[in-house]
């Protein structure tokens, strides 16, 4: 399967602070990959380059072989919060229209209002919301008019960062199946960005598990959240919420305490890890392969994957 999303060592630095550290993958059509991770962990400042928001220091992105410089609208954001990412001076259809409008030529009124239309039915919305204006619409209503405003540029990817974070436990599993639905009646490859395991279980392929700017962890959904390698995938499954726990706990790391989020040497996580040795604090871990799709950056996995059975 070609990758339409291609990403290849990514660094970015803020200052002295590694916000992305040669993280590198894939994405093909009709695929969705879940980037996790708890807050500062990189995963908004990993979309604004994969988006060209920010740019990078080194490395690339690639969209359908091209650089992302040339990609044009074939890249698209769903923000986070649908309560600022529409003007709430404008209606629905200008929110729309004017995506459309640049995709279109020479679109006529009546044109326009048959593709918003069209557009909102998509996203699982009545046409008559066209008329309103955002503060008039439940918080599950404006995401899917962010959506619907991204789908109207036409693109082949869609990052979407953290679209269910500001909606109740009601509404999430509709945007979650709608973006599931997208990805394959479209074949759009979607990057899904996400602190809730939960969330990326329900609609994801592929996890890719995030810490200080580098991907410890990566693999199939249902075999990383079943049998999770790295400590830090451990302790996020453990995290879940009572009632969404995937996994049980296995392991309780050791308290944060003044830790550095992206230290010169070693391993991030050392400072919470419970089988932190004197490697871990003086050397970066390598990516090593547990199974062809399966990877980990731990020196717990470098002497060979039967290392894994000991902490299972």
């Amino acid at each position: 399967m070609s990758a339409l999303l291609s990403v290849h060592a990514l660094r970015k630095r803020f200052g002295r602070h590694r916000a992305i550290d040669d993280v590198s993958f894939d994405v093909a059509a009709g695929e969705i990959v879940a980037l996790v991770g708890e807050s500062g962990s990189g995963k908004s400042t990993l979309a604004r380059l994969l988006c060209g928001l920010e740019r990078a220091d080194s490395g690339a992105v690639l969209v359908g072989g091209a650089p992302l410089a040339r990609a044009g609208t074939r890249v698209q954001m769903v923000f986070q919060d649908p309560f600022a990412s529409l003007n709430p001076v404008h209606t629905v259809e200008h929110h729309l229209a004017r995506p459309l409008a640049r995709c279109l030529r020479h679109p006529t009124a009546p044109q326009l209002r048959a593709e918003v239309a069209r557009l909102l039915g998509d996203v699982g919305l009545d046409p008559v919301l066209a008329a309103r204006h955002p503060h008039a619409l439940s918080g599950g209503q404006r995401q899917r008019v962010g959506i619907a405003r991204a789908l109207a540029a036409d693109p082949e990817v869609i990052l979407a960062d953290e679209p269910t974070s500001m909606l109740d436990v009601s509404t999430r599993l509709g945007v979650l199946t709608l973006l599931r639905k997208l990805a394959d009646e479209r074949q759009l490859a979607i990057v899904f960005i996400t602190h809730d395991l939960p969330s990326a279980a329900a609609i994801a392929d592929r996890v890719l598990v995030l810490y200080a700017g580098r991907v410890v962890e990566s693999g199939g959904t249902s075999d990383l959240l079943r049998t999770p390698a790295h400590p830090y995938t451990r302790l996020l499954l453990s995290s879940a919420p009572r009632g969404e726990r995937l996994e049980p706990a296995s392991a309780s790391p050791a308290p944060a305490t003044d830790r550095d989020p992206s230290p010169s040497a070693g391993c991030a996580f050392a400072a919470r890890c419970p089988h932190a040795g004197p490697r871990c604090r003086t050397t970066i871990p390598i990516e090593s392969a547990l199974a062809p799709d399966r990877h980990v950056r731990c020196h717990l996995y470098e002497e060979g994957a039967s290392r894994h059975a000991a902490l299972s």
